[in-house]
């Protein structure tokens, strides 16, 4: 799925931008839903880990954010994209339904089409914090815009 793609070129791009910052930033704490740069990318791998759960429809233990170190996840999450886009892939029926548990026990029906989206739109959520946060401690964000992933030809 092409708009999965570019969630992963996104968060490419993002620890592109952020190998070049001195690695006290990721831990340097700036307002937001998360107190720290690393603890923010840790909370999108672990969101994405939980969604290709879902999808496969096995059971998801929320678990709380660790603590993990920025090559772990850096490296972690680019083996997630491939796996998530190999199920993709794999799937005959993207317009399949599977069931989405909510935090207050419900649960809802959607397509995994709809469920992609949903984890594109979360990562671009907070890809869009981590750029207010760099901006907070004296840096320049990075482009992640979807029209750049079009134009660069991805």
């Amino acid at each position: 799925m092409r708009i999965f793609a570019y969630h992963a070129w996104a968060n490419e791009r993002l620890f592109q931008h952020l190998d070049g910052m001195p690695a006290e930033l990721l831990e340097q704490e700036s307002p937001s839903s998360f107190p720290t740069i690393l603890q923010t990318l840790a909370h999108i791998y672990q969101a994405d880990r939980r969604i290709l759960m879902r999808m496969k429809e096995y059971e998801v233990e929320v678990q709380e954010e660790k603590a993990v170190s920025y090559d772990w996840l850096k490296e972690e999450m680019c083996k997630q994209h491939h796996e998530i886009a190999q199920y993709l892939n794999d799937q005959s029926d993207l317009t399949r339904t599977v069931p989405f548990p909510r935090k207050d026990g419900s649960s809802l029906q959607a397509s995994l089409v709809e469920v992609v989206q949903h984890l594109v739109n979360h990562g671009t959520y907070h890809r869009g914090q981590i750029t207010t946060m760099l901006r907070a401690l004296g840096q320049k964000g990075a482009s992640m815009d979807y029209l750049t992933f079009v134009w660069e030809g991805k």
